[in-house]
């Protein structure tokens, strides 16, 4: 089987980071991420795990480009499913992997992430929305319960976005934790006794984006 992720924006998150090393180390194969930030992944080590391939922009584009898409997208003027993710699904049929875990509940997820799955299911590829999580009140939009039809699976990552799927009749949807989860342990110098009471906080660039 030839494995495609995407809907993934970089390994500076590292929560994705650890989905790409986990679902990695889970289906083996050979396995192409299609990133919008290359060069993280890259920094990251990723590449030494999988081919990491452009969703559209390479390395010299980066984050800036990246930010003023979002804003011409925000306000009408350009199609940012259609610029951002323009390499999903050329690099042959597969089964792909949509590896963002909440893309659906950001702005414009819903239109972004529903095009991309009738584009690649129309050229006969198997398309999962893997390890994700969707508002509830989402799925009020009678349109995106059907679209989510279409997915050949969906592995909900907690019971909040499960039970929402099931409520709706989508049979597609398995209850599955969050890939990063499968990740093996790695001991912290210095952690020691106090591992049993300590609490792990990943902070996303988003995250920090929104500190001020």
């Amino acid at each position: 089987m030839r494995w495609f992720l995407y809907g993934h924006y970089g390994a500076a998150n590292h929560g994705c980071e650890a989905i790409v090393r986990a679902t990695r180390e889970m289906l083996g194969g050979d396995m192409t991420l299609l990133s919008l930030n290359p060069d993280q992944d890259i920094r990251y080590g990723l590449g030494e795990l999988v081919e990491v391939a452009p969703s559209t922009y390479g390395p010299e584009n980066g984050y800036p480009m990246w930010i003023l898409y979002r804003a011409l997208f925000k306000f009408g003027l350009i199609d940012l499913a259609r610029r951002e993710n323009r390499n999903v699904g050329r690099g042959g049929v597969g089964a792909y992997l949509s590896v963002g875990g909440d893309n659906y509940c950001y702005d414009r997820g819903v239109e972004t992430f529903s095009k991309l799955r009738r584009r690649l299911a129309r050229k006969g590829n198997a398309v999962v929305l893997w390890g994700c999580s969707i508002e509830p009140a989402l799925l009020e939009d009678a349109a995106l319960v059907r679209d989510l039809a279409g997915y050949r699976m969906i592995f909900a990552r907690e019971s909040v976005t499960y039970e929402a799927l099931l409520a709706k009749g989508l049979q597609n949807a398995v209850l599955f934790p969050d890939p990063a989860f499968a990740l093996p342990e790695e001991p912290l110098p210095g952690f020691g006794a106090a591992r049993r009471n300590a609490v792990g906080v990943n902070l996303s660039p988003m995250a920090q984006g929104y500190e001020r």
